[in-house]
Order: structure tokens, then sequence, then C-alpha cells
């Protein structure tokens, strides 16, 4: 891992009011059972009697075997699902190799009749690249993202919209979860520079996630503005 795990987590935390996270932090991998109880305030001892309000948030590390993307993602366990994170990763990471089939397995398909059928873009693919080219237009020239940290969930966004766009594909649909997530963002840029999205927007990145009779969605990344 190119960059600590903890400094990435606590720079979020602390450099955003909206993150719902915690100073502490474990970890684990998604791949193997392996948990590791190492977090800012010092070790756990296992044997240690800790209320579960006071246990540490657990950091789990997405691995290429198991979102099916070749770049890694930290999530907090606590906030999102390992299939909340695996759309996740798959969208962003198809977002920035415009690679249409990867967005549209994570992307909920009443949402991608949605944005044509409204005018949002001519077909997914321009949908896709209209993204794609958002992003550019901040780093300034082509680039791939290469590492995603899932920081909190933002709690201020209405649902009404999405809500709205899921009963009209499905009106039996069962919706059991809706989420921001709110996703610092890595890449590398044509150029061979590498950077934080972040610095260059100005802002986290926020992708809305639905769960919808028990498979996860994404819907889209939105932005959202801030108070003064």
């Amino acid at each position: 891992m190119k960059k600590n795990f903890l400094t990435k987590i606590s720079a979020l935390v602390l450099t955003s009011a909206i993150l719902i996270s915690t100073v502490s932090c474990g970890k684990k991998d998604s791949s193997s059972e392996e948990h590791n109880h190492k977090n800012m305030v010092g070790d756990i001892d296992d044997n240690a009697n800790v209320a579960p309000e006071d246990m540490p948030a657990t950091v789990v590390l997405l691995t290429p075997t198991v979102s099916g993307i070749p770049i890694k993602m930290e999530y907090v366990e606590e906030n999102i699902s390992e299939q909340e994170a695996i759309a996740v990763a798959r969208y962003l990471y198809g977002i920035s190799e415009n690679n249409q089939e990867m967005v549209k397995s994570a992307m909920y398909d009443g949402m991608e009749n949605f944005i044509v059928t409204n005018g949002r873009a001519p077909s997914v693919d321009g949908f896709i690249d209209n993204t794609y080219r958002y992003f550019k237009d901040f780093i300034g020239e082509d680039y791939s993202f290469n590492y995603f940290v899932a920081g909190g969930l933002y709690s201020g966004m209405p649902y009404d919209y999405y809500d709205d766009i899921v009963m009209a594909t499905d009106p039996s649909a069962q919706i059991t979860s809706r989420k921001t997530v709110v996703m610092e963002i890595y890449y590398n840029s044509e150029s061979k520079s590498s950077g934080v999205l972040r610095n260059r927007s100005g802002d986290f990145v926020y992708v809305i996630v639905y769960t919808i009779n028990g498979q996860s969605y994404v819907m889209e990344n939105v932005i959202i503005d801030q108070p003064e």
C-alpha cells in the first residue's frame, strides 16, 4: 500500500465535519479473516473487556480479488457493507477507465434508463464519458484512478428523487438502504504525475448507493453544495 491507511482515514475525519467516522481505526483485509487491532490511540489487547460502543471502527481493505478491479479501496465496515463497497469501487474505476460495462455492472438499471429518457445524456456511454471529462477538467489531462478511500457517510441527502426512480422502475422494489458515501480518490495522470482529486476539485466525491431487493447499486455521483 503506498500510503498508510490510518493517515488517510484520519485526514478525512479531521478535514470534514460531515464524515461519520471514529478517531480509532482497526483494519482487516476483505480477502482474509485476519484482523489487525493497531489503531490511532494504541493497541487493543485481544482479551480486553471493552464495551461495543467503545470499540474502534474496523477499516477494511477491499482487494482486487474481491472487487474485480485492479486497485484497492479502504472503507469503514460500520459505514458500508462489502457489497456496497464493491459497487462504489467498480462504478468509480469504470468511470476512470471509460468502461461502460463495468459502470453498468455497478449502476442501477432504472437510473441508467432515467439518464437517457430524461435527456441527461444520449446514452449511458455518453453519461460515462461526460463524468470522465468532469473529473478530467479538474486534473487537467487524461487520468486513471489508482486508490479509493471511503471516509464516511454524508447525512444530509434527500432521497425522494431516487426513490421515485426506483418505484417507477419496479413498484414492488424493496429499498433497504440509502447512503451517500464520501470518497477520497487518488489518481495517476497521463503525464505520470499522481495526486488527490480533492486537491484539484476542492471537495470529496459523493456517491449515492442503494440496496434494492438485497442487491447494492450505485445511483450516481453528485455535487453537494456546502454552506459558506
